[in-house]
């Protein structure tokens, strides 16, 4: 395993950054689509003691659920865009000792036992922390040796929940 020393990095966040990837995120957790068989089956039931065809119009239903679980990670990404400082710089530092936020007017650190994992998509890697957050890392703002060594980073500590890319 390689040695894991720190990484440090600066990005800044655009809009659309983060709607991709609180949908991203979303798409990716079973308990997102949850909402949309519930409102499938929900409007069966309700609807089936009064019209037995209604049944047959189930997949309409889930297309609902669909749209409504959609509109609900939108107004989500919608009010993540209006957190204070998230659309100025943030610098980032992976180290042994674990992760490090610097914010305009902040800064969080956070041990590597509070990671749950880390995926990595075309366009960004996913490191998630407790309770359903993450920091998602645009690779755009990255040069090819940082999300390398980012990769071997969170190898190292989240190794067995990580799934990087070679």
């Amino acid at each position: 395993m390689a040695d894991a020393t720190e990484l440090s990095f600066q990005i800044r966040y655009r809009s659309i950054d983060l709607y991709k990837a609180i949908f991203i995120a979303a798409i990716r957790r079973p308990r997102s689509w949850l909402s949309a068989i519930a409102f499938a089956a929900g409007m069966i039931i309700v609807t089936g003691p009064c019209n037995r065809e209604m049944y047959q119009l189930w997949p309409l239903f889930f297309l609902g659920g669909v749209v409504f679980t959609a509109i609900v990670m939108l107004l989500r990404a919608r009010s993540v865009t209006k957190y204070p400082n998230i659309l100025s710089p943030i610098s980032f530092t992976f180290s042994d000792s674990g992760i490090t936020t610097k914010y305009v007017n902040s800064r969080m650190e956070a041990d590597w036992s509070l990671a749950t994992g880390a995926f990595e998509t075309a366009a960004f890697i996913f490191v998630g922390m407790q309770r359903g957050s993450f920091h998602p890392i645009p690779k755009a703002q990255l040069t090819n040796a940082q999300i390398t060594r980012l990769r071997e980073i969170l190898r190292s500590h989240v190794s067995k929940k990580a799934k990087l890319w070679l």
